[in-house]
């Protein structure tokens, strides 16, 4: 018989249940106590049936996870590790405009296209290495960039394309819009979910309803029908101004759906701002009842998110899904913010699309990029990361993940760094100080190159593959983070160039963005905030003491 823990609560049961039955064989005790004797037999075996029975229904949801693995051609290093050997979490949260079974045509829209349909929602849920923070960034789904090359799962090869973000997950699946995601934020994606309209109904259902808020009556009625006969119908969302303690699942889909009734604008950013509002107020309501505490609400959570979400194949158990909400359930409602990339209007669309608003989105992207929290509240374990914190210890993975080698790297004398000022200028003697700086770190070979004419935004290390080992240690001296060290098949050395964002100093963690340094175009809402509502746009909104009829789908 296999090694059993004697702790475990079955090992127990069956122990009291032999105590028991060796006691019987000797006397008969009296009526009472043999009454006493048979509850605590039954009791022993409900707990025996118990355990199997969740061994059962553990490997019941296990056989019924599904997974789509990553196919991208763009991967960036994974988050690095902090000094306790944690790294951060990235997880993309994808939402598909799919309509190719009955209940989702059945929610509305057109099901005319039986594609893979749009990730129309892209959110990175960021989580710190030290699970002390945890932040949701939106990506819009209109922000126009140039999407990766790209295989999908099926062998199908797609080249690079000037388009919006959401026309990603059509062209190869989550893999794809994973690699769309790294290409345009820089942060290294660790999973990915993704839902269609069907499980988010199911998956509200689950968790039985969350608050919201409106300032106006909202009926978003909007439709809309092109020339080729495509058909486009709003999330035919109704209700009242004022707050709505319980949404039901069908509604919980229409609030998350709608885009067109929301202000500023009728466009994506109001729908984000709803989504946030909904998603951190979900997380309060989880809290709230105890499901996160809950073994056995957790496990009916889990049967609800396996049955309606496809995961990335790093999260492909049960045990794994179960310890993720574990490690979640420990960040505090006042360190979780949600925030939307910040953005400016398209040039070349510029009433439709969107593109990243210079600096603001880059200044965001690097600081959930570099595990810097997004709340300014300190906390014990964030002052104490690498990455916030010029003052401490770096880790020893802040270069590519497969650096580490049961080999030592070379001696830091005996191969070459060259150090190019690639500030146009801008910076004197930039690389020559950069050099001594080297060398007083113990790689003698260091030495200047020749400065380009144009000025680069960022800094990057870039190595030939050869000499990987090699750039891990330059990258771990000077706290250079993943994104900045990059692997060249044209590079024939370990070259530095430093760009615009590295004006002066040996410690690039100098030049990240400072905690809570959140830009004020980011929509940033606190997930321990349950104030205000949201406003809706002029023409959808109804009039009034009666609402309008709901229509039939």
């Amino acid at each position: 018989m296999p090694y059993e823990d004697e702790s475990s609560t079955a090992f127990q049961g069956r122990a009291a249940a032999r105590k028991a039955a060796k006691s019987s064989r000797r006397k008969k005790p009296p009526r009472g106590k043999r009454i006493a004797k048979y509850t605590a037999f039954g009791t022993a075996g409900v707990l025996v049936l118990g355990a199997g029975g969740a061994y059962a229904y553990v490997s019941y949801l296990n056989s019924n996870i599904r997974t789509s693995h990553f196919a991208g051609d763009h991967k960036l290093p994974p988050p690095k590790t902090d000094a306790n050997g944690h790294s951060a979490l990235n997880i993309l949260l994808i939402g598909t405009d799919t309509r190719d079974k009955p209940e989702d045509c059945a929610l509305g829209g057109s099901c005319a296209d039986s594609g893979p349909g749009n990730a129309d929602v892209e959110i990175i849920l960021h989580v710190s290495a030290d699970r002390s923070n945890a932040s949701m960034l939106s990506i819009p789904r209109d922000t126009d960039m140039e999407i990766p090359a790209c295989t999908a799962v099926n062998g199908t090869k797609y080249t690079p394309i000037h388009y919006i973000i959401n026309s990603s997950f059509g062209r190869g699946g989550a893999g794809c819009t994973e690699a769309a995601v790294e290409a345009l934020t820089g942060i290294s994606i660790t999973d990915t979910m993704t839902i269609d309209f069907s499980g988010v109904v199911a998956m509200a259902g689950a968790v039985g309803g969350v608050p919201v808020c409106l300032n106006q009556n909202i009926d978003d009625n909007y439709v809309y029908t092109d020339k080729t006969g495509r058909h486009d119908e709003g999330s035919h969302l109704i209700l009242a101004a004022g707050k709505h303690i319980v949404l039901n699942s069908l509604q919980s889909l229409e609030w998350l759906r709608t885009r067109h009734a929301f202000a500023p604008d009728g466009s994506d950013i109001g729908r984000a701002d709803a989504q946030h509002m909904y998603l951190n107020s979900l997380i309060r309501t989880l809290r709230s009842n105890g499901t996160v505490t809950d073994p056995g609400k957790m496990l009916s959570l889990a049967n609800s998110a396996i049955k309606s979400i496809v995961f990335s194949d790093n999260l492909k158990s049960v045990p794994k899904l179960i310890g993720l909400a574990d490690q979640l359930k420990g960040v505090k409602t006042d360190r979780i913010e949600s925030v939307t990339m910040p953005y400016v209007a398209d040039p070349k669309n510029p009433t439709a699309w969107l593109v990243p608003e210079p600096g603001a989105a880059q200044h965001l992207f690097s600081m959930i990029a570099n595990d810097i929290p997004l709340t300014t509240e300190p906390t014990a374990a964030s002052s104490a990361s690498a990455s916030a914190n010029p003052s401490t210890a770096p880790s020893a993975s802040a270069s590519p993940s497969a650096s580490r080698s049961a080999t030592p790297p070379p001696a830091k004398g005996s191969f070459p760094v060259t150090v190019v000022n690639a500030s146009a200028g801008q910076f004197d003697n930039r690389a020559s100080g950069m050099v001594a700086s080297l060398k007083a770190l113990g790689f003698t070979g260091s030495k200047t190159g020749s400065s380009p004419a144009t000025a680069a935004k960022t800094s990057t290390l870039t190595y030939p593959a050869a000499l990987q080992a090699q750039a891990a240690e330059v990258a771990t001296a000077l706290h250079l983070t993943a994104a900045a060290v990059k692997q060249s098949a044209d590079a024939t050395g370990i070259t530095l160039d430093i760009g615009l964002d590295w004006p002066s100093g040996a410690d690039f963690r100098t030049t990240l963005p400072k905690q809570g340094s959140v830009p004020k175009d980011s929509h940033a809402k606190n997930a321990d905030d349950n104030s205000g509502c949201m406003n809706v746009m002029p023409n959808y909104q109804w009039k009034g003491s009666t609402p309008p009829s709901q229509p039939k789908l």
